[in-house]
């Protein structure tokens, strides 16, 4: 049975009521066989980075099974040991929360000027998105358990996450169950979450670091770079060794267009906010800091506008949130999980950080080259991005030859939807073809579609052309074998329908063809 959710008092504020939606309590956990896969692996002593067949495999089924139209994917960035699975295990709550009927908490826009020193914060103060599953974080590996709590275990529930200063997340790992939601344009979108390896830590050289950030940012539609404490210069120019080169390689394939799409700084541990400021004054103070390193026109000296204007150029938005420390028992190994003790502010914070990132038309389709991310060729475009960086290195050609593959998916695409237009309207019209006919009308479509697929990738000088060229037609023969039942079965309805057949099937042609329709009038099968 649906849950009723109650009303709530959001930071002691009885003018904020918690939104009512019925909630279905089956849908608040996990998929029984959803966990987090490791799609990208890292060799540490190789310097290489290897693409997860199977894994990529099984998420790109489970996007096709979802009837969404094209694929979103919000990934989390940042340095070693600053809290990204700890993110993405709240967002899986809320995320979850949302597929089983919930909306999110309003944002009270005065929750920091009420008492923030409760400890333990009262439950009422936690948006209900975060609560409603339970009492505890699934991603916490601190808390071991056997028997009948067995499942709460996290690896199976959501992003593997570890209080303390053990590492536990390596290469890049995407939540194998997507969440369909559907923009304001009424798309269906599956949204992906996906996990990197600390960038920039003491076991990975900078090469290394730039290959993750590199995958990350092109996979990614929106790219969250988690820092701690605040933006600084370090930062900023760790994001732009990598786009420096992406920038240079791709200009001229980009034609002055974004590579990567929304950049969001979410500043971690941020210690700025005034006492009893308002939700708008935070967002002011984060925007001026964000700014104050990022916009060229705030920098005087010549290096730091070429970098920031870079930054921007290759982004097509940047934006910044910031998020104070969870509280104090949340560093320590032995924290479980409990939700009770973060800290109110920062929930607070969470609650309109979250509000930002699934605002209305924020979600948006992955776009390489103009290009939509599509259930599809999810598992083709993620493997080819890991090819071109295949040595760790960020070399022109391997981008290039990335790029190169995406735009023959994309005319590989446009001549299958116009070939499946052709035999759509053929069933459509309803007018019987002989078996001659209808075999002539395949090799028309064949001989025509390779023609539209071999202009469409002249000019991109493909390096195996004859192999590209044979999976385009190994495509075609198989549109036009799953097409082939319909076309014949629509050819035997317009028979039966043209010789007042009722309940008969026909599906020959020919001399003989009006006296077997006589036939299948009198209940026979030809």
């Amino acid at each position: 049975p649906a849950l009723l959710l109650p009303d709530f008092l959001v930071g002691g504020e009885p003018a904020m009521p918690r939104a009512e939606a019925r909630v279905d309590p089956g849908l608040l956990g996990p998929d029984p066989n959803a966990r987090a896969l490791q799609v990208v692996a890292v060799d540490m002593e190789s310097g290489k980075v290897v693409a997860r067949h199977d894994e990529l495999q099984e998420i790109a089924a489970n996007l096709k099974a979802s009837g969404a139209q094209s694929v979103s994917i919000i990934a989390v960035m940042g340095g070693y040991r600053t809290g990204k699975s700890f993110l993405l295990d709240l967002l899986l709550r809320l995320l979850r929360y949302q597929r089983a009927g919930g909306k999110l908490d309003p944002v009270s826009p005065t929750w920091r000027t009420e008492d923030l020193d409760k400890d333990p914060p009262p439950p009422e103060a936690h948006p209900q998105w975060l609560t409603a599953a339970g009492d505890r974080i699934t991603g916490c590996s601190n808390h071991q358990v056997t028997g009948t709590h067995a499942e709460d275990i996290a690896a199976p529930a959501g992003f593997l996450w570890r209080a303390g200063m053990e590492k536990t997340t390596t290469g890049i790992w995407i939540y194998s169950s997507p969440f369909v939601i559907t923009t304001p344009k009424k798309e269906k979108v599956a949204v992906l979450l996906m996990d990197t390896q600390g960038a920039w830590d003491s076991r990975m050289s900078k090469e290394q670091s730039a290959t993750i950030f590199g995958l990350t940012a092109l996979i990614s539609s929106t790219l969250i770079y988690n820092v701690q404490k605040h933006i600084d210069e370090f930062k900023v120019d760790n994001l732009d060794y990598f786009t420096t080169y992406a920038q240079t390689a791709l200009r001229e394939m980009t034609k002055g267009k974004a590579i990567f799409q929304q950049l969001e700084f979410l500043i971690r541990d941020w210690e700025n906010f005034g006492e009893g400021w308002d939700a708008q004054q935070c967002d002011e103070q984060i925007e001026n800091h964000l700014k104050d390193h990022t916009d060229p026109a705030r920098q005087t000296d010549a290096d730091r506008k070429a970098i920031t204007g870079r930054l921007r150029d290759v982004f097509s938005t940047i934006t910044a949130s910031g998020l104070t420390h969870p509280g104090r028992r949340i560093p320590q190994a032995s924290w479980d999980g409990q939700i009770k003790d973060l800290s109110q502010d920062f929930v607070q914070l969470l609650n309109s950080f979250a509000n930002k990132l699934f605002a209305p038309g924020r979600i948006t389709p992955k776009v390489v080259l103009d290009h939509t991310l599509k259930p599809g060729n999810f598992a083709e475009l993620v493997t080819t991005f890991v090819e071109a960086f295949r040595g760790a290195k960020l070399e022109a050609v391997n981008i290039r030859t990335a790029f190169v593959s995406v735009e023959i998916i994309k005319v590989e695409e446009s001549v299958e939807k116009s070939a499946k237009q052709i035999l759509e309207d053929t069933i459509k019209r309803k007018k019987v073809l002989s078996p001659a006919e209808w075999e002539k009308l395949q090799e028309k479509i064949r001989a025509q579609s390779m023609k539209d697929f071999e202009g469409g990738v002249a000019t991109l000088n493909p390096d195996d052309m004859g192999k590209i060229r044979g999976k385009m037609e190994s495509s075609i023969s198989q549109l036009l074998r799953t097409y082939d039942a319909r076309i014949r079965n629509a050819q035997g309805n317009a028979k039966m329908k043209a010789a007042g057949v009722i309940g008969g099937m026909c599906i020959c042609a020919g001399p003989a063809a009006p006296l077997l329709g006589i036939a299948a009038a009198h209940g026979g099968i030809v």
